[in-house]
């Protein structure tokens, strides 16, 4: 390599998403650490659908394709609800395993299409992120409106299937995955088990994003977004030196 890709080598590593600040304190499992782990043990020729939300934030930060794989997303469209009946297009192609990754919010979009996965017999691995309702609204929520939850948690007038129930009524195999000491062993039994799959995954409520591009109010009130290549959290003054100078 020359000097100038071995030190572009070096700045991707140490600057990698997984080695950001996140929380990894509770018992409920960081989207970070489920998306790096189900990026590892995926394999060449599956395809990767993802949903609108923090799946869509996470999976296209953290999730690290392999030769052979392809990585379906509504991109900038924001499509809630848009991961189970992509996922199943997917499949039909016979271009290989599904692996599907929604929020509980983006699922109820669409959520009756679990019975064409079934009459199909879609090889498809649905992941289904539960961090109790709208993570990527309640964020915004919560920075931005003194932590005024509407419509956003349970307790703001959300409500909730019980996923086993609901997988069991339409006939697919279910599994939990309840907490971080049982992720890695969850995600093996899953990516070893035939679809149609629907795995519920026990996340944060609290996410954070990382990184991002934060916004701050000015005196006025008006909203101000900072520069796309400070994102938060900031480099301290000798990080930004080392790597940005």
């Amino acid at each position: 390599l020359s000097a100038w890709s071995q030190l572009n080598q070096e700045r991707k590593s140490n600057l990698a998403v997984r080695n950001e600040p996140h929380d990894l304190s509770t018992v409920e499992i960081n989207m970070y650490d489920l998306i790096h782990l189900l990026s590892q043990a995926a394999l060449s020729g599956d395809l990767i659908v993802t949903d609108a939300g923090l799946s869509w934030y996470v999976m296209g930060q953290a999730f690290l394709l392999k030769k052979g794989q392809r990585f379906v997303t509504s991109g900038g469209l924001g499509a809630m609800g848009y991961a189970i009946p992509a996922s199943i297009g997917a499949s039909i192609t016979k271009r290989g395993r599904v692996l599907c990754v929604t929020g509980d919010g983006s699922a109820h979009f669409n959520i009756q299409e679990l019975a064409t996965v079934v009459s199909n017999d879609c090889q498809i691995i649905i992941f289904i992120v539960n961090n109790a309702g709208y993570a990527s609204i309640r964020n915004t929520q919560k920075a931005f409106f003194s932590k005024d939850f509407i419509g956003t948690t349970v307790e703001s007038g959300l409500s909730f299937p019980n996923w086993e129930k609901l997988a069991e009524a339409y006939g697919i195999k279910y599994q939990k995955i309840a907490n971080k000491a049982g992720l890695i062993a969850g995600i093996d039994k899953a990516l070893t088990t035939d679809g149609p799959l629907f795995v519920e995954v026990i996340c944060q409520e609290g996410q954070v994003i990382m990184p991002a591009v934060s916004s701050h109010r000015d005196e006025k009130g008006t909203l101000i977004a900072d520069p796309i290549h400070e994102m938060s959290p900031s480099l301290t003054g000798s990080e930004y030196i080392v790597h940005l100078n």
